[in-house]
């Protein structure tokens, strides 16, 4: 059929003016606006068609002025308090919204998506505290933001029989949360450990769905998170760099909390990916005249991932641990002893 294939293209086209006010000594001002246009289009059809289904296309064009405003206070000299406001767009990406449909023959269901799908606008707000210690090299910060979403996109399931599943947009949601957040060097423990750093971060977020009382809709709840967020997430970072002989070594830890994947239908559920706990290491090493090798090794935890629809298990499969080994060639950076990290930052953040 002629949905069997589509072509689609986007075109994106920007310009931004920004400035900094200095409203007093402490206090500085970063406004900021940026003007935005896009196309997209869409266009389903193939030349094995046996049949002409008059696919519907998809031709968009936008123009957005999204306004920012950063405020800085520098309490100190080692101390900052930060106010920040950012207006910004989250266009349906093409698979969204092809009215391009396949069979899930592991879940045996359909995925299709939504010619019809609306951008979603989202506007955040956030404070931040933020300490850089002396002799830590690192910082401690902690903030508080709100974000507000007119029309997000989910991730639905549309028939009770089959469980087939598309995309549709939700009247808005809102979410609100907090983050703490730690980068340092563990020689402020101890000089013999300068070599190690130590970076964590943990946000604790509370997500809503917004629907209008004059709404139908067939969806199970009518209070829920937004789909994909996770009411937590949790990052642990343990690095360590051998200067003197261009090693370094990265262990990496990620979890978050349950979260939606896909929108419960007609009285049926809400389904459900459960906590999964990563942990990643790599290591790689300098070899001289801008060589470098690395091995990435990855999910060393071996932690399934596992949905659930109530109290069924509706999915489940194990990735198992993968590893990559590769080699890379840096132009002019042979003769640095610095960490990559820094190569790719240019110092300390």
């Amino acid at each position: 059929s002629n949905a069997d294939a589509y072509q689609a293209s986007l075109l994106v086209a920007s310009a931004w003016v920004s400035g900094q006010i200095l409203a007093s000594e402490p206090v500085h001002l970063l406004p900021g606006l940026r003007m935005e246009y896009a196309r997209q289009s869409l266009e389903s059809g193939t030349p094995y068609s046996v049949v002409d289904q008059g696919e519907p296309g998809v031709h968009r064009d936008d123009l957005s002025f999204v306004p920012s405003l950063n405020a800085r206070w520098a309490i100190r000299k080692d101390m900052n308090l930060r106010a920040a406001y950012g207006w910004t767009l989250a266009r349906p990406q093409f698979r969204e919204l092809a009215p391009f449909a396949y069979y899930d023959f592991t879940r045996r269901r359909t995925v299709s998506g939504n010619p019809g799908l609306d951008l979603t606008r989202i506007h955040g707000a956030d404070l931040r505290w933020e300490w850089f210690p002396k002799g830590s090299d690192g910082v401690l910060a902690a903030s508080v933001f709100y974000k507000h979403f007119d029309a997000p996109i989910e991730r639905v399931i549309l028939t009770a029989s089959q469980g087939d599943v598309g995309y549709q947009n939700a009247p808005r949601a809102w979410l609100t949360g907090g983050e703490l957040e730690v980068r340092t060097s563990l020689g402020v423990l101890w000089k013999g450990l300068r070599e190690f750093r130590l970076w964590a971060n943990a946000a604790v977020i509370a997500s809503r769905v917004g629907f209008r009382s004059d709404q139908a809709t067939l969806q199970t709840s009518r209070r829920r998170p937004l789909q994909g967020q996770s009411p937590w997430v949790v990052n642990v970072g343990l690095g360590w760099t051998g200067r003197a002989s261009g090693t370094e070594v990265h262990l990496l830890y990620n979890a978050f909390g349950r979260r939606i994947t896909e929108v419960g239908f007609d009285r049926l559920p809400d389904i459900h990916e459960e906590p999964v706990h990563r942990l990643d290491l790599t290591v790689s090493q300098r070899l001289g005249h801008g060589f470098r090798v690395r091995l990435a090794l990855a999910n060393l935890a071996y932690q399934p991932v596992l949905a659930r629809q109530g109290d069924v298990t509706v999915f489940r499969y194990q990735p198992g641990i993968s590893g990559s080994l590769s080699v890379d060639w840096s132009f002019g950076q042979g003769n640095r002893g610095g960490s990559a990290a820094e190569e790719s930052t240019g110092g300390t953040p």
